[in-house]
């Protein structure tokens, strides 16, 4: 019997087996050491293959690409290409530029889209450890040990995180600006969350339709739990550590008196009527009650309250609640990798330092040429042009560089920048940064552990439920799913990493 295949399993299996030799060659090369020359020669012109991710190719991508060039002359002697693949692609594209062997130098990866461990463990991307000291200096001093640290694969550096005002966690509450001022509410003594319940009780005698608790963010992506203590060793699951402790023991997140506490405070809120009765965590909800919101759970970032201007028409007051740290997480959001096949990767590392140290270069990738894509308004300030807005328009500095030699657009504060600095400064480190769980070995049991934490979770954070009986209820359940299985595999693998020094 002769055995069909679709078209879409043999692509598969032509990807599977080309990625592998790749991943023989690409071994082979990471063997080389680098010439460690006193000198870079850069008397040969080099050509550089960029591929990030975000809107798609812009219309005047040549124009700016022209600028670029005759800018990087004298100073790396490359030719850069910046290739943009659109963000519903980026992924299945890019991994198919690596299983066919094209040829690029650096890449835009993460924790989301092209897993950047996954692909550095099998050699897809160059070992940059030994280069940085040489060839990016000042990105290695501007990103610092704890950033460093959290972005290593087995002790190794093979991406370098983009320093952005994401690269640090904290989180908290938004406020609605208004209603501060108003009830003249003093938001710096606003240190945890229940010091929130007085301003609660007066909106909700003193402010008829408003909402006053809501505790998910505006994308439904987070919830109020973030603002515990705990650092989550895979994405909306139990098994956490300490975020800022010494100890290395992964617990069940929700079965520590942290966890029933807070869900006991939100169901006590929900009773008073602090969280509507109608409260849904869903899309729908918040769009048609985002105007009507007195507080709501955030993660914070030092542009969170214009980020939510420009995009709701919203005047909020953020409010820290926990101290921010740095984590695996926070490092992997947007990073740039050098491909191991790269045939120039001194010059494509020398092209990222240049993007995280030189102003110039920074704004002629994120906002296009001066004077034809944007005006300056101010020694750090800009505005787009009309031409700008629509023919060079990338809309997303975090994911290019340093965010921090970057114009702020109007609408965006540059005090931003300080903030960002004095976060990571003070940020404390995860004892596990670094480290990632491969999920693989309890596959199964994860997918069963998220299908029974989704019965529960939501209404556990409005507070629709009794705490102490549905966590009993879900705990028992997740025993039952072998969430245990799952704690012992990334005990394992936890303790390996601390053995190892990582």
């Amino acid at each position: 019997m002769i055995k069909k295949y679709s078209l879409k399993s043999l692509g598969l299996k032509l990807i599977t087996g080309v990625l592998t030799c790749l991943i023989f060659l690409s071994g082979l090369m990471s063997l080389e050491a680098v010439d460690a020359a006193q000198t870079v020669d850069i008397s040969k012109q080099v050509k550089l293959k960029w591929i990030v991710i975000g809107l798609g190719d812009q219309a005047d991508k040549k124009l700016v690409e022209s600028s670029i060039n005759k800018y990087l002359k004298d100073k790396i002697n490359a030719v850069l290409d910046i290739t943009t693949f659109s963000w519903g692609e980026f992924d299945q594209r890019m991994n198919i530029y690596i299983a066919a062997g094209e040829q690029y130098d650096i890449n835009f990866t993460s924790s989301w889209t092209t897993n950047y461990r996954k692909m550095s463990e099998m050699n897809v991307y160059k070992d940059l450890t030994g280069m940085l000291d040489k060839y990016a200096p000042k990105t290695k001093a501007l990103l610092g040990d704890k950033i460093l640290k959290s972005a290593g694969v087995n002790g190794r550096i093979y991406a370098l995180p983009v320093y952005n005002y994401n690269i640090v966690n904290s989180y908290g509450i938004l406020l609605n600006k208004k209603l501060v001022e108003k009830y003249k509410i003093d938001t710096a003594k606003i240190t945890k969350l229940q010091d929130m319940e007085p301003y609660l009780k007066k909106i909700k005698a003193s402010e008829s339709g408003i909402a006053g608790f809501y505790p998910f963010d505006s994308y439904l992506s987070g919830t109020i739990i973030n603002t515990l203590n705990y650092d989550r060793l895979l994405y909306n699951s139990p098994a956490a550590v300490k975020r800022d402790g010494k100890s290395t023991a992964v617990v069940n997140l929700y079965e520590t008196g942290d966890a029933k506490a807070l869900f006991t405070m939100m169901n006590k809120w929900y009773k008073a009527g602090y969280i509507p009765k109608s409260a849904e965590a869903t899309q729908n909800y918040y769009d048609n009650n985002k105007s009507k919101i007195f507080a709501m759970y955030s993660s914070i970032t030092p542009t969170k309250s214009e980020e939510f201007l420009n995009s709701y028409s919203i005047d909020m007051v953020p409010v820290i609640l926990n101290k921010p740290s740095i984590t695996t997480e926070s490092v992997s959001g947007a990073m740039h990798a050098i491909s191991a096949m790269c045939k120039n990767p001194e010059r494509a590392l020398m092209l990222l330092e240049l993007v995280n140290t030189d102003p110039k270069l920074s704004n002629l990738i994120n906002y296009g040429v001066e004077e034809i894509h944007y005006k300056k308004t101010g020694t750090n300030s800009i505005s787009q042009t009309s031409r700008g807005m629509e023919k060079y328009n990338p809309g997303s500095p975090w994911v290019f560089g340093n965010q921090t030699i970057t114009y702020p657009l109007p609408g965006y504060t540059s005090k931003a920048v300080a903030i960002l600095k004095d976060n990571v400064k003070n940020a404390v480190a995860s004892p596990l940064a670094g480290f990632t769980f491969d999920s693989q070995p309890v596959a199964a049991e994860i997918t069963k552990t998220y299908s029974i934490t989704d019965k529960y979770i939501n209404d556990l954070c409005i507070g629709k439920v009794n705490p102490t009986e549905n966590l009993n209820k879900m705990n028992t359940e997740l025993k039952k799913g072998g969430v245990q299985k799952i704690f012992t595999e990334m005990q394992l693998q936890v303790d390996r990493f601390v053995k190892n020094g990582r």
